[in-house]
């Protein structure tokens, strides 16, 4: 490596300039050609820039690429260049120096740099400052390697600055500041697990604290400097001093460099867009919550309004009614435990309605069924929206299929044994012992989240309404169960309900639920009850009027069905009749009062048959449920 290294530097030096800028034009291409270098400098700029469109990204994109094998040329050759030949690559700004004369003397400073093309030459600023010998110090990594450490330190240090190793932590760096010495942080890297929690550019990221330490260890001035590329291996020197002295230098930082970032239209091509700079809170066993061993910092909270910019989180919800509604007290979870992140729900389009319904917390919409031409372009288009992580409460290849199609970077999912899943990039499990019967839907999706980290726990408060109506009156039935005949309880079961219920209660109205292809049912049961007190609305309600209507019921009688499980989301009591299916399972969630009846001939798991309910059951229940008076 240090013979390479050598000789790659030589090379570098003796190729005329127009050579190497074709070599930085091939292998800048060659570098947008890899589709995980690429993806990383799209993404990147399509979060903290998301007015621009995809071609302009592109070519964004492929310029950044070339800048970046030009950074790389320019470190190569740059160490053997003398005092004359910098001087006609690095230029001071007039900032740089108006700055520079105000804070220099004798006190000692700390620089916080950014990753800008060209930083090699800021290596060179002491001896062109005139600055005594180690005036100037800056961290650096080492290597691992002896030869080529002592290469990189005796090159570097030849622009006048002393470098002291990391493993010397700070040890060393407090040295150098008690003697008044000037010291420069790369200060824009992810410091992972071990950083403080911040915000750059609207994103949640990992700030160093090591700025932070040395600050609260030692007094020191504290500037901003980087490097304005104006050229191919030139660059201006420009440098910055916050106003506010009081807050940690990792916050003021931050939002030094989201200034630059958002007003500054060079930056789109004056910083290291390829380093991973967002990517705290990643690990997918901690993505679905926050956390830092070293905190939050003082201005993380509140979190914007505006997440255009933040982490994307695409959440595919399930594919049926019922599901839908069970799941959204997880999604309350995940927003409440990841704020900062911006939450799109994925669905089939007829569900647009009940997610306004159910009041499920989000950020943006994504109604997109990949069986149409509409859906499939939508979902393809979603890719230039670049989600960091998608999370499927679908067990199904097409969804697997529309979450890959988004090209999200992370998809977590649930592996069921002997049922592969090669579209997500992580999976949970089910542990062999776990028996899915004996427990509740909810519970399973729950534990899959914890998985990736959720530590919130689901918040099953039912819907909260505005309605007026503080005295309701009518009964809601839902006696079909059109996708599952065997869910449903005979019609005569129900004729002989609503007559016992009329006589119970001679002020209430029964109105008749279901789809259309529940009419069949509803209008026996309407034709044999033959009162004005029965309503049927089957097939007449959209899932916004079903709402409404159900908000002004008193009470809910169904079958297992998806519009039982809106009715108890919705704060309706209920009584939900249970033969063949399982109620430890599929039994609504939510914190309304509810009456489960099971069939006498079923296990607590199901198993049993719908006809196995008497009416007298479930009169027992609406008397439990809601005191009302027993029959004469």
């Amino acid at each position: 490596m240090f013979l390479l290294v050598r000789f790659l530097s030589f090379l570098v030096r003796i190729l005329p300039e127009f050579i190497l800028r074709m070599i930085c034009w091939a292998l800048g291409n060659v570098l947008y050609s890899i589709p995980s270098k690429r993806r990383i400098v799209l993404s990147n700029l399509a979060h903290v820039y998301p007015d621009l469109r995809e071609p302009e990204l592109k070519k964004l994109t492929r310029k950044n690429c070339k800048l970046t094998i030009e950074m790389g040329l320019f470190a190569l050759a740059s160490p053997k260049y003398d005092t004359e030949t910098i001087k006609k690559h690095l230029k001071f700004g007039k900032d740089f120096e108006k700055n520079y004369r105000e804070v220099a003397g004798d006190n000692p400073m700390l620089i916080l740099l950014p990753h800008n093309y060209l930083n090699e030459l800021v290596i060179f600023t002491p001896n062109l400052l005139g600055l005594p010998a180690k005036k100037a110090a800056a961290i650096f990594r080492p290597m691992d390697n002896p030869k080529l450490d002592d290469y990189i330190k005796q090159t570097r240090e030849r622009g006048g600055l002393k470098l002291l190793s990391r493993r010397g932590g700070l040890e060393s760096a407090i040295g150098h500041l008690r003697a008044c010495g000037h010291l420069a942080i790369l200060a824009d890297q992810s410091a992972g697990d071990s950083g403080i929690l911040g915000r750059v550019a609207g994103r949640t990221a990992s700030l160093s604290p090591f700025p932070d330490l040395l600050v609260r260890k030692f007094p020191v001035q504290l500037a901003f400097v980087y490097i304005e590329r104006t050229g191919f291996f030139r660059g201006v020197l420009h440098m910055g001093i916050p106003k506010d002295r009081d807050r940690e230098p990792s916050v003021l930082f931050a939002e030094w460099l989201t200034d630059h970032l958002y007003n500054s239209p060079d930056w789109k091509t004056n910083w290291l867009w390829m380093h991973r700079r967002w990517k705290t809170q990643r690990r997918p066993e901690k993505r679905l919550r926050l956390e830092q061993k070293r905190g939050i910092s003082s201005d993380y909270y509140p979190i914007p309004a505006d997440k255009m910019r933040s982490d994307r989180i695409y959440l595919r919800l399930p594919n049926w009614l019922g599901d839908i509604v069970m799941v959204t007290p997880l999604i309350r979870a995940i927003q409440k435990a990841r704020p900062d992140a911006r939450i799109t729900l994925v669905y089939r389009p007829q569900f647009a309605t009940l997610i306004d319904l159910l009041q499920i917390p989000c950020d943006a919409h994504l109604p997109a069924d990949s069986r149409t031409p509409d859906g499939k372009q939508l979902l393809k288009d979603s890719y230039h929206d670049y989600p960091d992580t998608a999370i499927l409460f679908t067990n199904s290849f097409r969804g697997d299929k529309e979450m890959h199609t988004t090209r999200a970077d992370q998809r977590f999912g649930i592996a069921r044994p002997k049922k592969p899943r090669p579209l997500l990039t992580h999976s949970w499990e089910i542990p062999e012992d776990l028996d899915e019967a004996s427990i509740h839907q909810s519970e399973l999706w729950n534990r899959f989240l914890q998985h990736f980290g959720l530590v919130e726990e689901p918040d099953f408060s039912p819907v909260p309404s505005s309605a007026s109506d503080s005295n309701p009156k009518s009964i809601a039935l839902f006696c079909g169960s059109e996708n599952s005949p065997e869910k449903r309880w005979p019609a005569e079961r129900w004729v002989e309900l609503c007559q016992k219920l009329i006589q119970i209660d001679p002020e209430s109205t029964i109105e008749l639920f279901g789809t259309s292809g529940d009419r069949e049912i509803t209008q026996r049961i309407l034709k044999e009850v033959a009162t004005d007190r029965l309503v049927d609305m089957a097939g007449q309600t959209n899932l916004a009027e079903l709402g409404e209507r159900i908000r002004s019921c008193s009470l809910a009688i169904g079958n297992d069905s998806g519009g039982m499980h809106l009715a108890n989301a919705l704060g309706c009591p209920g009584i939900v009749l249970f033969g063949p299916t399982n109620p430890v399972r599929t039994r609504p969630i939510f914190d309304s009062p509810l009456e489960i009846v099971q069939a006498t001939d079923a296990t607590p798991t199901g198993g049993g048959t719908m006809e196995a309910i008497s009416a007298d059951e479930v009169i027992a229940a609406y008397r439990r449920i809601s005191g009302g008076p027993s029959i004469d």
